[in-house]
């Protein structure tokens, strides 16, 4: 018969194992005399545990000054101003636009083969 794993058996005992699992270990238990003193053990162990009184002792830091408190408020400000620009700055570089050049140009008519003497004929509509 194989017998309980130690952390089944504590979840057991804690309440705290899903509901498939418990029906399983609970009908172990009942057929099984060395895991049943595993359970008595380990729930023993858990009131002598919930029966303890922990004392915690919060150490609470004094408080500043007020004119403390408001030059914390603005080194913070600065602080985030500082980011800011920073985080700005980095932004702009990382997306400047590419620079382009501008490279100058002269346009010149091409030479005529020959002059023009006379008008075109054209035919005119008048409205």
């Amino acid at each position: 018969m194989m017998h309980i794993d130690d952390d089944t058996l504590l979840k057991f005992v804690l309440e705290t194992l899903d509901e498939p699992d418990n029906g399983t270990v609970r009908d172990h238990l009942s057929l099984c005399p060395i895991c049943s003193g595993k359970r008595l053990e380990l729930q023993r162990e858990v009131r002598s545990l919930a029966s303890v009184d922990f004392q915690v002792d919060a150490v609470v830091p004094p408080r500043l000054p007020q004119r403390s408190r408001r030059s914390m408020m603005i080194v913070r400000f600065a602080a985030v101003l500082a980011v800011g620009f920073v985080a700005g700055y980095i932004m702009s570089e990382v997306s400047a636009p590419q620079t382009t050049t501008t490279v100058g140009q002269q346009l010149r008519p091409a030479p005529v083969a020959a002059p023009i003497t006379r008008p075109a004929p054209c035919s005119a509509i008048d409205i």
